[in-house]
């Protein structure tokens, strides 16, 4: 599997595309933006992760494919305090993998 980078504007533009069943229309009122510069953005999307948002099946792999791991040592941060803090921050982290090649 190979780590995906999507900025926090494509992460949101495929959680609103699940949020408003795929429709563009709808997504484009919501951010403010024409229809095509949805259909643009979630080209884009496509190109990066070779899922398409606009296609279901896609679109619920895009979302399966957010996980969320722990830093190792994540768990002592309660018992140790600012040393934890330093060393791990929030102790979780966002990582986008897919099984799909380039």
């Amino acid at each position: 599997m190979s780590d995906i980078t999507l900025t926090p504007s494509q992460i949101s533009l495929i959680r609103l595309m699940a949020e408003y069943d795929m429709n563009r229309e709808a997504v484009s009122r919501v951010l403010g933006c024409h229809r095509n510069t949805v259909t643009y953005r979630l080209d884009g999307i496509m190109k990066i992760t070779k899922y398409d948002p606009r296609v279901f099946y896609d679109l619920v792999e895009l979302i399966g494919l957010k996980q969320v791991e722990r830093v190792p040592g994540a768990a002592e941060k309660a018992e140790g305090g600012e040393k934890a803090d330093k060393e791990y921050g929030s102790g979780v982290r966002t990582v986008w993998t897919s099984s799909r090649s380039g």
